[in-house]
Formats: C-alpha cells, structure tokens, sequence
C-alpha cells in the first residue's frame, strides 16, 4: 500500500508466507513510487539463519534500512560439475538459472571467472540471457596445501561501457570433498562480503518464523483418533468427564487463537466440526451462567469465533462488501462525540446532525442486507446457530430471551462487528481506512454490537443516544432474522461435497476470486508480432477459471472456461518481456501429447499479482500434471526471450514454485500440517502434564481412568468392619514387611487376609475375574483384573513405616497415558528428520 507525502508511513500489513524449505534470505523493500519507475529507498535482509536463531519465537523491533546496491542484488543458482584428486581438480561450469538482470532490457551478458590459490579460468561471454549454459571444462592444479584452499567463482556481466558489474559469488572448500568422487550439484550464488551502507530511515517488522516437519498421514493418525474419539462418544451419548485429550489440549495451549485455529481445520478436514463444537458448547453452557455463556475465553468460544472465519468469510463479503465500499468511496466526515470534533468548526451541532444521519443511513444498508442474507448464510453456521440456539433453550429454560440474545452475540459481535471494524483483515477492502473512514467504521460497529445485544439499555456512551431509537427499532427485526436463521431443515440443504477432501469448505462452483484484468491467450510457437492485450473479467472456482466481458459469470459460452485440471503451472513473466511488470502466465494442457498454450494476465497492482497467483496455486494443489521447469519470457517464433533455445518444447530454464505462497482463508485443508502444529504445542507441554497427573496425586487420578471399578460395589457384601478394611489398601500407605508370596483362587465372597501385613484382599461373584496378591522381598503388587478393565498398582516398600508409594500402572489407557503414548511415537518419527518446532 502506497502512502503520499509523508515520511512516516504506518502499513499495518499483516501476511503470511509459505515458503520452500531451502531458501536462503528474507528481504523487505521500501519503494518511492513514482509515475515512471519506482525508486528503491531501502532494504532490510535476514538470512535462514538469522530467521531461525532470533525469530522462532516471535519478535518486534527497529530494523535499520541498508542502501540497495549493485553488488548486493544478486540472485540465482549455478551448476558445477568436479572431481578432486591429489595433484589437479577437474572442474566443468555447467550452466545458470535465474540470474540477475543487470541491463536495461531486463537481461544480462554474464562470464564466470574461477579461482584456485594462484590460478584463474575464464569462460566465455553468452550475451543477453539470465540462463546461460557455458559447459567449460579445465583443470586447476591443486597446490600442496589443499586442506586450506577454496575455489572460487565469480560471476560478471560484460559492458561495452564502463566497467563490468558483479552478479555474484560462490565458493567451496577443498578440505570437505571426497578424492576421487564425481560431485554434480547446484550451488547458491552469494553477494559480496562488504559493509552495508545504511540508507536514511528505518522500518518496524513483527516477524515470527516457524519451521515443521510434517510426517507422512499415517503417523499423526493416532493423535487425530484420539481427538476424535471423545466427540464420537459425546456423538453416542457418552459425555467424557474428567481428564480428556481436548482437556489436555485446551491447557497445553500457548496461543488460543492459532490453537483453535489449527483444531477447527482438523475436525473440518476429518467431517466432525458439528460434533467438536456441539460437545464445547454443551459443556461450556454445563459450567457458564446464562449472561457469560460463549463469551469468555474459552476454547468453545474461540473455537466458535475461527468456525465463523473459516467458513464465512465469502458470506461476510456479500453482506458487508457493498456498504464498506460505499463508505470507502465517500469517505465522510463522521464525528457524534462534540468533544472530538476539531476546534476550527464553529458550527459543532450541525457536524452531529449531519453524522448521525449518515451513520443511520449507512446502518440501515447493513442491517437490510443482513436481514435479506438468510438464505445466503452457508448451511454449516446456520447449523451451528441452530444447535447454540436449542442448548441454550434447553439448558436455560426460565430465560426465554437468552437464547436469541446468545445466537446474536455470537454471529454479531464474532462476525459482523470485527469485520465493520477492521475491513482489511477480514478481506472486505484491500486497503486499510484512513483516519475518517475508521472513525465511521467505529460508530458503525458500536451501533451494530448495541443491536446485537438486542438491548434496550440506554448506550454507554452519551453521544449515542440520539441512535437509540433506531435500536430499539432493530430488536425485532433481528429476532425475527434469528428465527430464520436456526430454522434449517425445511430451507436448506447441505452443500455439494467436493472431490479432493482438502477442499471441504467450498463447492466446486463457489467463486473464490474474481475480477478485471487484460488478457492475451496465444500457443507456443505464435508468431505474432503484436500482443494484443483484451479487457476481460475473470472469476475462479475450484472447478474452472472462466472469463468474458460482462461482470457476470452466468453467460459466459464454454470456450471461455479452462478447467481447473487442465492447469500445469502459475508463474510470473519478467517484466520487460511485455513492457509491463505485472504480468502472470497460466500455463494449459489438456493432455500430454497436445502441445501447452499460454494465458497471459495483465494486472494493476503488485498485490493483486501475489493474490492470483496464490489463489491458482492452491485451486490447482491436487493437480498431478504439474510443470517442474518454465520459461519466464516468451517465445516469438525464433527463440525465447528469457534463455536463447529455439525450440519450442525444449525443457524450461528456471524452476516452478508452486509451494510459494501466502497464507488466507482461501487455504486448503491439510490436516498433516495442522495436527504437526497441534503435536507441537503438547509436545512442549507434555513435561508439565506428566508432573501435574502422574507425579502429584497419582492414585486419585488413575482410579478415575478407571472409572468402571467401583469401589462401592466392589464391597456391597461385606460387613461394614470388613468394607473400611478392603478401602485401607488403596486409600493409605500401609508398612509393608518383607513376607512370602500368596496365590488366591476366584470367585470366592472373600479372600483370607494376612493380618501381620494388615493387607485385605478380596472378590466378589461375577465382577472380579482374577485377583491375586505377590508380596516379594521388597515391593507389594496388587493386581485386579476385569473383563472390561484392568488397573494395576505397585508399592515401593521401605525400612521405614509410612515410605511405601503407591504407583499407578494403568492398563486401562486413560487420556493422559495415551496422549503421552502417542507424543513419543511421533517424537521417534521425528528423529532423523529436523527439529520440532520451538516453544
């Protein structure tokens, strides 16, 4: 975003990038915009490195801007072939790709000069390319010390003018080759090793890196069954109490919001997201009052709130797209409190007038075009509205208005406020408001949560109140929107399932992206002179990228649609190719035989270029067809542009990048990335559940696991002398005697005790299948055994009376055992492979 005349721009951009696991830097560019060429005022760069040792966890702070110069904008790779042996090191300069333009037409005349101790090899000159192919071979003598010796290539762009400028570096040591070893690899080109001249001015990043081995699928599947047994058992009617995995989860939690995140994509790609948060919700309103129900911190409400992000986002934007747009275009001057409006307006009532008729105006578009939406709420909310609707009706039955109150709350103050609030985040507007049109936004969205509270109480604030009657007008019309919107089953109908599960929360026909661009669509090897670029409107769904002339998609003929399979790769055009730099190529091929062609995109803007791509990127993820190499220029009948071949089906010169892109609602679900998150924070936990229920109080703890040994019954035939015996020997630490080993047969109403240990040991007919008492030299174990569960202890035995520990060995599995369990198996996955995430 571009902001005019000012030195102290404040972005508040947020974005997330998914990256390939082998990239070497990070850099952040400032630009002066201009109506020519945009001028580069500064550049902040981090290494791998750097992004790994300082911002694993997250971090803010001043970077200061380095001055972009010549030796430091170089980037690409070269191929090197070599062979070291005693005396001589055989050496070929294969090829390179993706080297930096360092001339006008956006190409460059690049040479490699290579350098052992005191010898040097030059290759030739290949003139205007970025992907030359040199395959020069030499031997450089290696000298007597080689353990100390690096050979170094550097590369050059040849000028006829002035001297040649440098494109970069790359070096290796002698000492960590193999002798007589064919090496054949690719090598990062670097920039030069000089002091950074700090340019004027400095820039605030927020940075956060995180680094994840996600693990083949089968190897999370015992954490994912885990999670989803105990909805399944709510689902039939078995409501889990105590220590569960979702318990665990929810304490385990650093970042709530991610966290929740992470499980609602995880129960959306597994289809039990109606059953995780029926199973929150019922217990959240079990342990709430009727005013706080849902709207604490809770995992239920954060769970709710990323619910409606994830799945409504395409809803949102057709309720409140029109109105933010309209309030964006006219940007008025809104202002109800007196004392901030400005001093210089003498006339301070007619400024409150005239607002207060504009902020009515503008509520009564939102709160038309909420009420007119029902049928277009998506079946999943409305479902989810129906069931907080029916709890809170159930769980609260002498409050008859809670119920609306608490769907309202949730959908308004969750859905509609944040996204009247803050345009940009909840993708309404590309841009963030300025100062006036976030003050209307905030009036707009303080009317909005006093409407969805559906109260009438006079507004906290006194300059609201001349807005009091139009929300009290308010209070039945949402109601009655309220009783639309939980009455699903005899309206609406569940969504069209799609084909790949990783795309669950959209039909294949739902339009994800859409709008105006130029178009030119030609085949490889068209010898067209002149690129005529056509206005069109393009609309993308998972099913096909369509385009025409008319905003609508409905008249659109079929040769105007591509189908999403069809698609093999979304790249960028280098920027002098067309004469414009903001132009992506989308490479088509119906079958493997047919020759591709090429649909050219013309677009505005840098971020509508990172969004189009993106959005094709992950429309096309299940695609198997993909293109591993492209060419960047275009092929005019004679030679590409970008690397001289001539032919046409000759392999491309520079790698795709399909796994490069930026992180929104459009993602698809992937479960293994998102159960690696979840496994990442218990993981870090798991040291602390373990010393907070297997250490401390472990008795009490394993006898709720095993929930189905009752105690009560356990001795209901029993006098009631001999009932306090039996409870002694789970509920005390008794001084155990070394003493000999006692076997004992079954079904029998009571066992013989051995009244020197002072230890009773019992069964009663049909509950006990086995029961036997082992008293070695220095540790007492009393096993019982059921049909149904087992539960064992082990009795450490002192000199001292009063030492004897008792143990749970539980065989029963209960949450926390199993939950460690299963962590332990996925940390012995994980080793070998990189680390796992930091805390």
């Amino acid at each position: 975003m571009t902001h005019y005349r000012t030195l102290s721009p404040f972005w508040g951009e947020e974005y997330t990038l998914h990256v390939q696991r082998n990239f070497f830097a990070l850099s952040v560019y400032v630009f002066d915009e201009d109506l020519r060429y945009d001028d580069v005022i500064g550049k902040v760069t981090l290494t791998k490195k750097e992004l790994v040792r300082d911002y694993s966890a997250g971090d803010e702070r001043w970077f200061p801007l380095e001055k972009v110069t010549k030796d430091s904008e170089v980037s690409g790779e070269v191929r090197l072939e070599f062979n070291l042996s005693e005396t001589k090191l055989d050496i070929k300069i294969a090829e390179a790709r993706d080297l930096a333009a360092k001339d006008k037409t956006g190409s460059s005349d690049p040479y490699g000069i290579l350098t052992l101790g005191s010898n040097s090899f030059q290759t030739e000159v290949r003139k205007q390319t970025r992907f030359p192919k040199w395959n020069a071979v030499t031997t450089l003598p290696v000298p007597a010390n080689s353990a100390d010796q690096v050979v170094t290539l550097t590369l050059w762009d040849r000028d006829m003018v002035g001297k040649d400028e440098f494109m970069g570096v790359v070096s290796f040591s002698l000492k960590k080759l193999e002798k007589r070893v064919q090496y054949n690899q690719w090598f990062w080109i670097y920039p030069r090793d000089v002091i950074g001249h700090q340019a004027a001015g400095s820039i605030r990043l927020k940075i956060r890196y995180v680094t994840a081995s996600i693990l083949p699928s089968p190897v999370y599947e015992p954490l994912i069954n885990l999670l989803i047994e105990e909805v399944d058992g709510f689902t039939a009617g078995k409501l889990s109490t105590g220590i569960t995995p979702l318990a665990l989860l929810e304490e385990a939690m650093v970042d709530r919001m991610e966290m929740s995140y992470m499980l609602v994509r995880v129960f959306l790609g597994k289809g039990k997201i109606e059953g995780l948060l029926t199973m929150l919700c019922t217990l959240e309103a079990k342990k709430s009052s009727g005013e706080t129900v849902f709207r604490d911190n809770s995992l239920a409400a954060k769970c709710l709130e990323q619910y409606l992000k994830i799945t409504g986002t395409l809803y949102l934007q057709s309720v409140l797209g029109k109105v933010i747009k309209k309030i964006y275009r006219e940007n008025r001057y809104c202002e109800m409190d007196r004392a901030k409006i400005s001093k210089t307006i003498l006339n301070k009532e007619y400024v409150v007038r005239q607002s207060t008729r504009h902020i009515r105006r503008y509520m009564v578009d939102i709160v038309q075009s909420i009420q007119q939406s029902k049928s277009a709420c998506p079946f999943g909310i409305r479902k989810i509205c129906s069931m907080i609707f029916e709890l809170v009706k159930k769980t609260f039955p002498e409050q008859v208005d809670l119920p609306y109150v608490t769907v309202s709350s949730f959908v308004f103050l969750k859905f509609f406020v944040p996204g009247i609030m803050n345009p940009k985040l909840s993708y309404l507007n590309s841009h963030h408001p300025n100062i006036r049109i976030s003050r209307t936004l905030m009036l707009c969205a303080k009317l909005m949560q006093q409407i969805g509270n559906m109260s009438t109480q006079p507004c906290k604030e006194s300059f609201m109140i001349p807005l009091l009657s139009f929300v009290e007008q308010q209070t039945d019309h949402i109601r009655h929107f309220i009783t639309g919107l939980v009455t699903i089953y005899k309206c609406s109908r569940p969504p069209a399932k799609m084909t790949h599960p990783s795309q669950s929360l959209f039909t294949m026909t739902t339009i994800i992206l859409s709008g105006w661009a130029d178009k030119y669509r030609t085949r490889f090897g068209n010898t067209e002179k002149v690129r005529v670029f056509k206005r069109r409107f393009f609309s993308l769904s998972y099913a096909a990228l369509s385009f025409g002339t008319k905003e609508s998609g409905q008249k659109m003929s079929c040769s105007k649609l591509i189908a999403i399979n069809d698609i093999i790769s979304v790249e960028r055009v280098d920027k002098y190719v067309f004469g414009h730099k903001y132009i992506i190529q989308i490479l088509i091929s119906k079958s493997s035989t047919d020759l591709p062609f090429a649909l050219y995109m013309k677009l505005k803007t840098l971020n509508e270029v990172t969004e189009w791509i993106s959005s094709l990127r992950k429309t096309c993820s299940k695609n198997t067809n993909h293109l591993n190499f492209y060419h960047p220029g275009d092929h005019g009948g004679k030679r590409w542009s970008c690397c001289s071949a001539r032919g046409l089906t000759e392999q491309g010169c520079s790698k795709t990048h399909r796994s490069i892109i930026l992180g929104d609602w459009r993602d698809p679900l992937n479960s293994d990335a998102e159960i690696q998150t979840i496994f990442c924070q218990l993981y870090n936990a798991k040291d602390c559940l373990r010393s907070k229920y297997l250490k401390s109080e472990r008795l009490r703890h394993a006898r709720s696991a095993a929930g189905d040994l009752n105690f009560t019954k356990f001795t209901a035939d029993l006098a009631p002398d001999q009932r306090q015996r039996t409870r002694s020997v789970v509920n005390r630490r008794p001084f155990l005697k070394r003493s000999k080993k006692a076997n004992m047969s079954t079904r029998a109403k009571m066992m013989s005790t051995t009244d020197q240990l002072g230890v009773t040991s019992m069964t009663t007919p049909g509950l006990i299948e086995q029961s036997s008492l082992e008293i070695p030299s220095r540790n007492l174990s009393v096993k019982i055994q059921r049909k149904s569960a087992s539960l064992e202890y082990q009795t450490d035995t002192h000199d001292q009376p009063g030492e004897g520990i008792i143990e749970p060995i539980v065989t029963g599995k209960p949450a926390i055992t199993r939950l460690l369990r299963v962590l332990s198996q996925i940390e012995e996955a994980h080793s070998g492979d990189t680390p796992i995430t930091p805390k």
